[in-house]
């Protein structure tokens, strides 16, 4: 008689491949790279809205200064505010043809980042003046 061994696939155990070991470390290396870059981001536009807000901050408390002052906002001036002189300000007249018959006109106030390269302003308030 021929004897065939019969064997259950309960014995048997199936090892994992080298490559679903190799499939299973790049998606588990791209889900987290796509995680880093998203918290990347996220930190990056929490650190520019805090620089927002401190600019808008600093541009009220020198809008209010003015004010209470009595005196008219300078133009065209510019100078630092801010803890540590860290924003630069800036005013300047702005060309209004709708305001000229009342004798109003509108000056543009700008704060940027002094520390930074590209001085794009982080806050603008334009402000009708006589």
């Amino acid at each position: 008689m021929n004897r065939k061994s019969i064997t259950s696939s309960a014995g048997r155990h199936r090892g994992v491949t080298l490559t679903e070991v190799v499939a299973g470390l790049a998606l588990l290396g791209s889900l987290l790279v796509t995680l880093l870059i998203a918290r990347l981001s996220l930190t990056r536009q929490r650190i520019e809205s805090e620089e927002r807000i401190a600019a808008t901050h600093a541009c009220d408390q020198l809008l209010s200064a003015w004010f209470t002052a009595g005196k008219p906002i300078p133009r065209p001036a510019s100078g630092h505010t801010g803890p540590d002189g860290r924003f630069s300000w800036r005013t300047r007249a702005t060309r209004t043809e709708h305001f000229e018959s009342v004798a109003l006109q509108v000056v543009r106030l700008e704060l940027a980042d002094a520390t930074r390269r590209d001085r794009k302003p982080l806050a603008v308030v334009e402000v009708l003046t006589p």
